[in-house]
Protein backbone atom coordinates (compact mmCIF):
# COMPACT_ATOMS: atom_id res chain seq x y z
CA UNK A 1 0.00 0.00 0.00
CA UNK A 2 1.36 3.47 -0.83
CA UNK A 3 1.01 6.00 1.94
CA UNK A 4 1.02 9.59 0.49
CA UNK A 5 3.79 11.89 1.88
CA UNK A 6 3.07 15.54 3.49
CA UNK A 7 5.83 18.04 1.45
CA UNK A 8 8.58 18.64 3.26
CA UNK A 9 8.32 15.87 5.61
CA UNK A 10 10.46 13.25 3.86
CA UNK A 11 11.73 10.66 6.41
CA UNK A 12 15.85 11.23 5.85
CA UNK A 13 16.58 8.08 8.36
CA UNK A 14 20.12 8.33 9.46
CA UNK A 15 22.75 5.57 7.45
CA UNK A 16 24.34 4.95 10.36
CA UNK A 17 26.49 1.72 9.71
CA UNK A 18 26.06 -1.04 12.35
CA UNK A 19 27.59 -4.87 12.35
CA UNK A 20 25.19 -7.35 11.08
CA UNK A 21 24.31 -10.45 11.85
CA UNK A 22 21.11 -12.40 12.33
CA UNK A 23 19.75 -10.79 15.65
CA UNK A 24 22.04 -7.13 14.97
CA UNK A 25 20.11 -3.89 13.59
CA UNK A 26 22.11 -4.78 10.23
CA UNK A 27 24.19 -2.20 8.17
CA UNK A 28 21.75 0.38 6.39
CA UNK A 29 22.78 0.66 2.62
CA UNK A 30 23.88 4.23 1.65
CA UNK A 31 20.81 6.47 0.65
CA UNK A 32 19.99 7.70 -2.81
CA UNK A 33 18.54 11.03 -2.77
CA UNK A 34 17.18 13.14 -5.55
CA UNK A 35 15.78 16.92 -5.70
CA UNK A 36 13.23 16.99 -2.81
CA UNK A 37 11.89 20.20 -4.32
CA UNK A 38 9.82 19.42 -7.25
CA UNK A 39 5.89 20.36 -7.50
CA UNK A 40 5.02 16.78 -7.62
CA UNK A 41 2.98 14.00 -5.04
CA UNK A 42 5.26 11.79 -3.20
CA UNK A 43 4.84 8.21 -2.16
CA UNK A 44 6.56 6.28 -0.17
CA UNK A 45 6.22 2.06 0.05
CA UNK A 46 8.26 -1.21 1.26
CA UNK A 47 9.09 -3.56 -1.50
CA UNK A 48 11.21 -6.14 -2.76
CA UNK A 49 13.97 -5.34 -5.00
CA UNK A 50 13.59 -7.78 -8.12
CA UNK A 51 15.13 -8.74 -11.64
CA UNK A 52 13.69 -9.83 -14.64
CA UNK A 53 15.77 -12.70 -16.93
CA UNK A 54 16.68 -9.50 -19.10
CA UNK A 55 18.35 -7.66 -16.41
CA UNK A 56 15.59 -5.35 -15.44
CA UNK A 57 15.55 -4.02 -12.12
CA UNK A 58 12.27 -3.20 -10.46
CA UNK A 59 10.18 -3.03 -7.06
CA UNK A 60 7.05 -5.22 -5.97
CA UNK A 61 5.67 -4.00 -3.56
CA UNK A 62 3.42 -6.50 -0.68
CA UNK A 63 0.59 -6.25 -2.45
CA UNK A 64 2.10 -7.28 -5.65
CA UNK A 65 2.05 -3.60 -7.56
CA UNK A 66 5.15 -3.51 -9.54
CA UNK A 67 7.51 -0.45 -10.37
CA UNK A 68 10.21 0.08 -12.42
CA UNK A 69 12.80 3.11 -11.48
CA UNK A 70 13.60 5.85 -14.37
CA UNK A 71 15.93 7.08 -14.90
CA UNK A 72 17.48 3.59 -14.08
CA UNK A 73 19.32 1.99 -11.03
CA UNK A 74 21.94 -1.25 -11.12
CA UNK A 75 21.98 -2.74 -7.89
CA UNK A 76 24.50 -5.42 -7.02
CA UNK A 77 22.93 -8.87 -7.45
CA UNK A 78 23.27 -9.66 -3.70
CA UNK A 79 20.19 -7.39 -2.98
CA UNK A 80 17.64 -9.32 -5.01
CA UNK A 81 14.89 -10.38 -2.78
CA UNK A 82 15.77 -7.50 -0.29
CA UNK A 83 13.38 -4.85 1.15
CA UNK A 84 13.38 -1.70 0.61
CA UNK A 85 11.57 1.45 1.73
CA UNK A 86 11.31 4.04 -1.19
CA UNK A 87 10.03 7.57 -1.26
CA UNK A 88 8.82 7.94 -4.53
CA UNK A 89 6.95 10.30 -7.32
CA UNK A 90 4.49 8.29 -10.45
CA UNK A 91 5.40 8.87 -13.58
CA UNK A 92 3.14 6.93 -15.62
CA UNK A 93 1.19 3.85 -15.84
CA UNK A 94 3.12 0.94 -17.98
CA UNK A 95 1.05 -1.26 -20.09
CA UNK A 96 3.59 -4.08 -20.41
CA UNK A 97 4.78 -6.21 -17.81
CA UNK A 98 5.33 -3.80 -14.81
CA UNK A 99 2.69 -1.92 -13.29
CA UNK A 100 4.42 1.90 -13.19
CA UNK A 101 7.34 3.97 -13.44
CA UNK A 102 8.04 6.25 -11.01
CA UNK A 103 11.44 8.83 -9.94
CA UNK A 104 12.74 7.83 -7.04
CA UNK A 105 13.46 10.62 -4.14
CA UNK A 106 14.80 8.44 -1.41
CA UNK A 107 15.76 4.41 -0.84
CA UNK A 108 16.72 2.58 1.83
CA UNK A 109 17.36 -1.29 3.01
CA UNK A 110 14.72 -2.50 5.65
CA UNK A 111 16.20 -5.15 7.49
CA UNK A 112 14.41 -8.49 7.51
CA UNK A 113 14.07 -10.33 10.98
CA UNK A 114 11.92 -13.35 12.06
CA UNK A 115 9.75 -13.81 14.78
CA UNK A 116 11.78 -15.54 17.26
CA UNK A 117 10.00 -18.23 19.46
CA UNK A 118 11.11 -17.79 23.50
CA UNK A 119 11.20 -21.31 25.21
CA UNK A 120 12.98 -20.61 28.46
CA UNK A 121 13.99 -17.73 31.01
CA UNK A 122 17.48 -17.71 30.10
CA UNK A 123 16.68 -17.09 26.50
CA UNK A 124 14.36 -14.39 27.61
CA UNK A 125 16.64 -12.79 29.48
CA UNK A 126 19.12 -12.66 26.66
CA UNK A 127 16.88 -10.66 24.17
CA UNK A 128 16.78 -8.08 26.60
CA UNK A 129 14.34 -5.57 28.13
CA UNK A 130 15.60 -2.18 26.94
CA UNK A 131 13.16 1.16 26.02
CA UNK A 132 12.50 1.28 22.88
CA UNK A 133 10.19 4.35 21.04
CA UNK A 134 7.99 3.56 17.89
CA UNK A 135 6.34 5.67 15.87
CA UNK A 136 5.38 3.29 13.26
CA UNK A 137 3.99 -0.56 13.28
CA UNK A 138 1.96 -2.31 10.86
CA UNK A 139 1.52 -5.28 9.24
CA UNK A 140 1.94 -5.73 4.81
CA UNK A 141 1.97 -9.16 3.23
CA UNK A 142 3.33 -11.73 5.97
CA UNK A 143 5.61 -8.95 7.44
CA UNK A 144 5.06 -6.61 10.66
CA UNK A 145 6.81 -3.20 9.62
CA UNK A 146 8.14 -1.03 12.57
CA UNK A 147 9.30 2.13 12.20
CA UNK A 148 11.41 3.19 15.73
CA UNK A 149 14.01 5.41 17.83
CA UNK A 150 16.68 4.13 20.20
CA UNK A 151 19.36 5.68 21.62
CA UNK A 152 23.06 4.48 21.63
CA UNK A 153 26.40 5.38 22.08
CA UNK A 154 27.76 3.78 19.03
CA UNK A 155 30.17 1.65 20.16
CA UNK A 156 27.96 -1.73 19.64
CA UNK A 157 25.30 -2.63 17.74
CA UNK A 158 22.29 -3.14 19.36
CA UNK A 159 19.69 -6.52 19.27
CA UNK A 160 15.86 -5.46 18.01
CA UNK A 161 13.74 -8.36 17.43
CA UNK A 162 9.97 -9.07 17.83
CA UNK A 163 9.56 -12.47 20.05
CA UNK A 164 6.96 -15.01 21.04
CA UNK A 165 6.48 -16.84 23.99
CA UNK A 166 5.63 -19.86 23.59
CA UNK A 167 4.18 -20.36 27.12
CA UNK A 168 1.33 -17.83 26.68
CA UNK A 169 -1.59 -19.13 25.24
CA UNK A 170 -3.08 -17.51 22.27
CA UNK A 171 -6.46 -16.33 22.46
CA UNK A 172 -9.62 -16.13 20.70
CA UNK A 173 -11.45 -12.75 20.23
CA UNK A 174 -14.88 -13.03 18.08
CA UNK A 175 -13.42 -16.17 16.32
CA UNK A 176 -10.51 -14.70 15.30
CA UNK A 177 -7.00 -15.97 16.44
CA UNK A 178 -4.98 -13.67 18.75
CA UNK A 179 -1.27 -13.59 19.40
CA UNK A 180 0.47 -12.39 22.23
CA UNK A 181 4.30 -10.39 20.75
CA UNK A 182 6.68 -8.21 22.32
CA UNK A 183 9.25 -5.95 20.80
CA UNK A 184 12.17 -6.23 22.66
CA UNK A 185 15.74 -3.99 22.65
CA UNK A 186 18.95 -4.84 23.97
CA UNK A 187 21.38 -2.17 23.64
CA UNK A 188 24.14 -4.29 25.67
CA UNK A 189 24.78 -1.79 28.65
CA UNK A 190 25.43 1.80 26.15
CA UNK A 191 24.51 4.81 27.54
CA UNK A 192 21.42 6.93 25.92
CA UNK A 193 23.50 9.67 24.22
CA UNK A 194 22.54 9.55 20.56
CA UNK A 195 19.40 9.45 18.82
CA UNK A 196 19.38 6.92 16.21
CA UNK A 197 15.82 5.74 13.61
CA UNK A 198 15.98 3.08 11.99
CA UNK A 199 13.46 0.60 9.79
CA UNK A 200 12.61 -3.23 10.01
CA UNK A 201 10.26 -5.51 8.89
CA UNK A 202 9.94 -8.91 10.83
CA UNK A 203 8.91 -11.91 8.77
CA UNK A 204 5.70 -13.64 10.54
CA UNK A 205 5.22 -16.54 8.10
CA UNK A 206 6.29 -19.40 10.32
CA UNK A 207 3.48 -18.50 12.87
CA UNK A 208 1.13 -19.08 9.74
CA UNK A 209 0.49 -22.91 9.66
CA UNK A 210 -0.57 -22.91 13.03
CA UNK A 211 -3.69 -20.97 11.70
CA UNK A 212 -4.58 -22.23 8.32
CA UNK A 213 -7.95 -22.74 8.99
CA UNK A 214 -8.50 -19.19 10.07
CA UNK A 215 -9.60 -16.20 7.63
CA UNK A 216 -7.35 -13.86 9.64
CA UNK A 217 -4.65 -13.09 12.81
CA UNK A 218 -4.92 -10.54 15.18
CA UNK A 219 -1.77 -9.49 16.93
CA UNK A 220 -0.92 -7.82 19.96
CA UNK A 221 2.49 -6.53 20.51
CA UNK A 222 3.83 -4.78 23.62
CA UNK A 223 6.96 -2.65 23.98
CA UNK A 224 8.46 -0.45 26.82
CA UNK A 225 8.99 2.82 25.56
CA UNK A 226 12.01 5.53 27.07
CA UNK A 227 9.27 6.86 29.72
CA UNK A 228 9.29 3.46 31.09
CA UNK A 229 5.26 3.01 29.93
CA UNK A 230 4.61 -0.56 28.66
CA UNK A 231 2.87 0.00 25.27
CA UNK A 232 0.73 -2.09 23.11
Amino acid sequence: MFVKLQRNSMKGFKTIKLLFSILFIGTMCASCSFDKNAATDLYSVIATLCKTDDGTWYFRDDTGITMQVSPAISFRDTYVDKRFYLEFSKLSNNSGNLDLTIQLYHIEQVIIQPVLDIYNQTQNDSIGCDPIDVYGLWASGHFINLMYDIYWEGNHAHYINLVRDINIADSIDNGIPVVFLELRHNARNEASLTNYSGLMSFDYSTLLPSFQNSDSIRFTISYKDYDREQKS
